[in-house]
């Protein structure tokens, strides 16, 4: 089973959509750094970094809000973006330990990438190439932070897992999702006055104008990895996502399966097929009746695990 493009593209322009003033706020939060900088008198390339670090940074911290905006919709819950934020930064050292080395190698390569420019023009795209490739294995890596409770290297080698095998599929639902961006930008070259467009390709536009559009398109393509991530932990489960806990089973998630006695496997599965739905209640605690606390903590010994370490493609 592979990953759906259209299914993918589909659910970020919907999920995108259902939501749109909200994550559009959340959005202009990754661009205030920029803002910022624009304003102040001193614009070295090193205060050009830090602001570069600080984006990336904020924009992780995003897209696990909507990780778990989109872990509350699937529950029906009527109010699901305010208590994701809570979520997230329930899990923020995670996040940022993931967010920090994604922000540092990408620095780090694009820096790179700006010294063999002065070497060679084609050397310049040497470390953008690596960079490509880095991007399509760990494309993931901020959702797998969000609802794990392992390190952070572990966090990039399940994105590394969940990715194998689907990398191409998933270059083609970032290119579906930008067209209609570049649709746009063509018909708005067309429309807009000479100056506009002259100021535009000189980079003097004000960078409030820069902001302001550029939250609208991030507010759709930042769902891009959480619409992923749901499809792919599907895949690597091969349950049904509503029907399972696992995916969102915290610390016993990513954990090696104790192999079951001689002629309990299918007991087994029927026993984690039937507690999945109370570790999801129990972790949530959102379980209702008089014995939701019993069936929380007698799911707590659940050997339910996602077998992502079984999947038949290569790590890279």
């Amino acid at each position: 089973m592979k990953l759906g493009v259209m299914k993918a593209v589909r659910r970020c322009f919907g999920f995108g959509l259902r939501h749109l003033p909200v994550f559009y706020l959340l959005c202009l939060l990754v661009g205030a750094p920029r803002l910022l900088f624009s304003q102040t008198a001193g614009q070295g390339w090193q205060v050009a970094m830090l602001v570069s670090f600080f984006e990336i940074v904020i924009a992780c911290m995003v897209v696990s809000i909507m990780v778990w905006t989109m872990i509350r919709d699937r529950r029906g819950e009527a109010w699901t973006v305010l208590p994701a934020i809570g979520d997230s930064f329930q899990r923020a050292p995670m996040i940022l330990g993931v967010a920090i080395v994604v922000a540092t190698v990408s620095l780090a390569f694009g820096g790179l990438g700006m010294y063999l420019a002065t070497l060679h023009p084609v050397a310049a795209a040497v470390p953008s190439v690596v960079m490509f490739i880095l991007k399509l294995i760990f494309c993931v890596a901020i959702p797998c932070a969000a609802v794990s409770e392992g390190g952070v290297f572990e966090a990039l080698w399940q994105s590394a897992r969940l990715s194998a095998g689907s990398r191409l599929r998933i270059l083609g639902v970032y290119i579906l999702m930008m067209l209609p961006f570049g649709i746009v930008a063509v018909i708005a070259a067309a429309l807009l006055p000479a100056d506009v467009m002259t100021d535009l390709q000189s980079g003097n536009l004000p960078m409030l104008w820069i902001l302001l559009a550029g939250a609208l398109g991030s507010a759709f393509l930042y769902p891009v990895p959480v619409a992923i991530h749901e499809q792919l932990a599907e895949l690597g489960d091969d349950l049904e996502f509503e029907r399972t806990a696992g995916v969102f089973d915290l610390g016993r998630r990513f954990r090696a399966a104790t192999p079951p006695a001689p002629g309990a496997g299918t007991a087994r599965s029927a026993e984690s097929r039937a507690t999945c739905g109370c570790n999801f209640l129990s972790f949530f605690r959102q379980a209702s009746g008089p014995n939701a606390a019993a069936k929380g903590s007698a799911c707590q010994g659940s050997s339910f695990r996602p077998n992502y370490a079984a999947r038949k493609e290569p790590l890279l």
